[in-house]
């Protein structure tokens, strides 16, 4: 449902205003606002010839025109409108499809393998007759896998999405001045300098449309001969669909090709969980050259004896155990029953041989502040309340084991024996602090379970009195990471103040005071070594930590996050933490972050054919050697990022494998091993590879490689102007490689992602974030997945005020919530008398106009004064009517599209937090950025 949901509400976005499409408008083209007013920065400097070329911007919400009807007299082509038609690239080289396997001749054979008189081992270079060819798909089609958009845009149904409702120019205002203090309207009909990029043949666009509304799309490699599937898109997913045939060719084509990988994911679209495979005697199948592991795309010869790894090539015996005939054609003849042949994605029992020491039970560890502020704000007793509930679903079963730990000026252990009451015991010595009992602190929760619950319910009165306010959060992390060393396992831990006692002591940097760009880079450094050389240690002993940051001032989050980055946790952040308000949200995260699905002792490691190789690594891990991410727990919410580079100038395979191989312990206790593999074509010209890039994964990786490069750099500006060289770099190539032929539809979308990148919460210049806010949303982008960064750089936008009036949006029908339009992000589209909703993963913002019906605002909200809901942080009440009630389905939808709990904001127009709303409105100029058109403009100027 949550992948539905994204892919049927998106509406199409117009293509960029292309020059030469007709005479300009009556009159020309109006003026650009003037410098300084509202949000609009001064207009950049006219193009090289001093007048702009004819034709004008697309106005917002025009219906498309029937596919190949004519054009209408003079004008810029409109949203919607489809573009000129020119050839699309050449057709993709490689193999030509193959029909799937016969159905099996008879029965499975199991008399054991056939004389040695069968055929000779292949050499590396030819494969001999009558082995089984490894499975292949048609390129053609994996250029062409594009889901349709649907029609009623419903949550978990499917249909076609109706074109957006006429609007005229200026109508998104209702034709009025905006109120003095309020946003101005954002972009102007302009007209298009000559030369400016224009999109490719539009046939596989719906409605010839190039559109944005891929978001959690089923995007990603076409399905193979026969049942062999490749890799889950839910799991892994490239940027580039193909692999280029050349060294040389993959540093013309101007973009990064790379793999995004969500090893733990289980959460696709209609995706079945992950088949488990258990080779009993003969043990785990794969290459014992490259320890590559058996998949759906290897081949099988010498009567079934033996198999050929399809990324060294060399020979493998089969194992007597897993031996079976093959037929006529040289399958096998169970290749129907093995789901390691038929699946790209499965998992596999591994044996002793994989496993270090015998697999450990879960330990969790809960090290509670339980400070003044804590105590006060309601922090504790929302933990407590919490961990209440996730004790009856912790993963581990029986074998989980537990640890509650307390700290403020000292560290507070609590012994717990089986059917005794706890033992509270206090050690003071924070400069080098101990464990002051052998045991009783690390307790099995099944067996101890009456104590557990009767410490809970102590602890909220043993410090309701406390007027303790400094902490000693450095000592009380050791202490804590001590008791589970041994075994391993997660630490989660709750944080509301600068540490100022003991080691990890911090002290205060931020005056609060406007920060510049080099003070802010300043203080994204980590003030002290001690939380990352702690965080390396942890991963030596397989502990991982996930931090619950609720601060009412500065905490210097940018030096606590190490924790949270080295060791593949999760940092969590609620400013300002009011337990009243946003009590509900930290319960939610903090039972997810303990009851979701999650592996022990993980390593993960990128195999690809040979002359292919793992390059670099982004996000936020700990890099074990060079190519084998250490990560201490991993859990189905964490993507990495993987750029491929060639090895050799000129590759000899025609398709290319990727696999990503993930080996984990489970809760229960079990070693798995977990693979996705991927069968990519080689392509022998630009043309294929620009024909198959996936734009939502391409834009996600350019992103992390963004924040990393800001990371490295200690400046945001570095990371900006990455996005910004990375989308002009890649048009510039297409345009030298292609001749100058149109941008395709792959690539259409890039240029819109790129700016939402420049203007996302985590990159984009501004004050209005604070440091620890920042230090949060790198860290939030550096492990997101594709669809969480598509938010961030693409928010979606709604009206609201029309729920409810003639339609059915918010109903909830089929098994799924109806949706509106998608509206463009821009501010032209918010009327003074209406009510929006938008989402960027990070928060839900709810924007009511001057004038508002405060029928409508009383009816959604409780009351009719809206001024009273500027700035506030809600939570959105259901008011008992059938319009409130549709209002809060479709904001609980959004807040469903990502696994962590998100606020939800109010900005009044011309309120004093509007302006946080509008940097949500990507397509607008804003003070420190370009608009959509303007950088349109600046980019077709840079590819000249």
């Amino acid at each position: 449902a949550k992948h539905s949901l994204l892919q049927n509400s998106m509406s199409r976005y117009p293509p960029p205003p292309t020059a030469g499409q007709g005479p300009p408008p009556p009159g020309g083209a109006l003026r650009p606002p003037a410098p300084g007013t509202g949000f609009n920065a001064p207009p950049l400097s006219a193009p090289p010839g001093g007048a702009s070329a004819p034709g004008g911007p697309p106005k917002p919400g025009m219906a498309p025109p029937p596919l190949g009807g004519p054009a209408p007299a003079g004008g810029p082509p409109r949203p919607g409108m489809a573009p000129p038609p020119m050839s699309g690239p050449p057709p993709m080289s490689g193999p030509p499809p193959m029909s799937g396997p016969p159905p099996m001749a008879g029965p499975r054979g199991t008399a054991g393998p056939p004389p040695s008189s069968a055929m000779a081992p292949p050499t590396s270079g030819a494969a001999p007759a009558m082995q089984q060819q490894p499975a292949r798909f048609n390129p053609q089609a994996m250029a062409q896998r594009r889901p349709q958009p649907a029609s009623t845009p419903v949550m978990g149904g499917a249909a076609t999405m109706a074109p957006p409702a006429t609007q005229q120019p200026g109508a998104g205002r209702g034709g009025m001045a905006p109120p003095p203090g309020g946003m101005q309207p954002g972009v102007q009909q302009m007209q298009m300098p000559a030369g400016s990029l224009t999109f490719g043949n539009p046939a596989s666009a719906p409605n010839g449309v190039p559109s944005i509304d891929t978001a959690m799309r089923t995007g990603g490699p076409a399905a193979v001969h026969g049942e062999a599937v490749q890799g889950r898109v839910s799991n892994v997913r490239m940027t580039v669909n193909a692999i280029p045939t050349s060294l040389d060719l993959q540093k013309r084509f101007g973009m990064p090709i790379g793999v995004i990988a969500r090893p733990m994911s289980n959460c696709g679209k209609d995706e079945e969980e992950v088949p488990l495979v258990d080779f009993g005697g003969a043990g785990v199948i794969r290459c014992r050259a490259c320890r590559t592991y058996i998949n759906p795309f290897v081949s099988f010869f010498d009567a079934g004896r033996r198999w050929k790894c399809n990324v060294c090539g060399r020979p493998n015996d089969v194992p007597p155990e897993y031996f079976c005939q093959l037929d006529a054609r040289g399958y096998r003849r169970d290749a129907h029953e093995r789901k390691e042949l038929t699946q790209g994605t499965v998992e596999f029992v591994a044996p002793a041989d994989y496993m270090v020491r015998a697999p450990q039970p879960a330990a969790y560890a809960f090290l509670l502040d339980v400070s003044q502020r804590a105590v006060q704000s309601g922090l504790l007793a929302n933990c407590i309340a919490a961990i209440k509930a996730t004790l009856d679903d912790v993963r581990g079963d029986e074998r989980a084991l537990v640890s509650i730990v307390a700290y403020d000026s000292s560290v507070h252990f609590f012994a717990m024996r089986p059917g005794s009451s706890f033992r509270h015991v206090v050690m003071s010595d924070v400069q080098d602090p101990f464990l002051p009992l052998p045991s009783d602190l690390l307790v099995n929760l099944s067996e101890c379970r009456s104590t557990v619950d009767e410490l809970l319910d102590a602890l909220p009165g043993m410090f309701e009195q406390t007027i303790i306010q400094d902490t000693a959060f450095g000592p009380a992390l050791r202490c804590t990471t001590e008791l589970i060393m041994n075994i391993g396992g997660k630490i989660i831990a709750t944080y509301t103040s600068l540490p100022g006692l003991g080691i990890g002591a911090l002290k205060q940097r931020d005056d609060g005071r406007t920060t510049s760009a080099e003070k802010e880079a300043k203080l994204l450094v980590a003030a002290s070594e001690f939380y990352k050389e702690h965080a390396l240690d942890c991963i030596k002993w397989h502990v991982s930590i996930d931090l619950f940051v609720a601060p009412h001032a500065y905490a210097d989050v940018a030096t606590v996050a190490n924790l949270c980055r080295f060791t593949n946790g999760h940092l969590h952040y609620f400013p300002s933490f009011d337990g009243g308000r946003d009590g509900g949200r930290l319960q939610q995260d903090f039972m997810r972050s303990v009851t979701r699905q999650s592996g022990f002792e993980a390593v993960m490691r990128v195999r690809c054919t040979k002359g292919v190789k793992a390059h670099a690594y982004f996000g936020n891990h700990f890099l074990r050697g060079s190519d084998l991410l250490a990560l201490p727990t991993a859990d189905c919410d964490k993507a990495f990022a993987v750029e491929l580079q060639l090895e050799d100038q000129q590759l000899s395979a025609t398709s290319v494998i990727v696999q990503v191989a993930f080996l984990y312990t489970t809760a229960g206790g079990e070693r798995r091993i977990r693979v996705h593999t991927l069968n990519l074509p080689v392509a022998a010209g630009p043309g294929e590879l620009y024909g198959a890039v996936d734009s939502e994964a391409m834009a996600a990786f350019m992103a992390k490689q963004a924040v990393d490069k800001s990371l490295s750099d200690l400046k945001l500006q570095s990371g900006r102007a990455f996005m910004q060289e990375s989308v002009v770099n890649g048009t510039k190539c297409h345009r030298q490689l292609m001749n100058m032929v149109a941008l395709p539809e792959t690539m259409s979308t890039l240029p819109l992602y790129a700016l939402g990148a420049i203007k996302s919460p985590f990159l984009r210049d501004g004050s209005d974030l604070t440091i620890d806010e920042r230090a949060f949303l790198l860290h939030r982008a550096g492990n997101c997945s594709i669809a969480e960064m598509q938010l961030m750089l693409s928010p979606i936008l709604y009206p609201l005020h029309s729920v409810g009036q003639g339609n059915n949006w918010g109903a909830i029908e089929n098994g799924g919530v109806t949706l509106p339009d998608r509206l463009r992000l821009s501010l032209e589209v918010l009327t003074p008398d209406g009510i929006f909703v938008a989402f960027n993963s990070i928060a839900v913002w709810i924007w009511i106009g001057k004038s508002a019906d405060p029928e409508t605002v009383n009816e959604f909200f409780g009351t009719p004064h809206s001024e009273q809901l500027d700035g506030a942080l809600i939570q959105m009440p259901n008011m008992g009517n059938d319009r409130s009630t549709r209002a809060c389905t479709l904001v609980s939808a959004l807040q469903n599209l990502v696994p962590f709990s998100t606020p939800v904001l109010v900005a009044r127009q011309g309120g004093a937090v509007e302006t946080k709303f509008a940097s949500l409105l990507v397509e607008d100029r804003t003070l420190a950025a370009m608009s959509y058109f303007d950088f349109w403009q600046a980019l077709g100027r840079q590819v000249q």
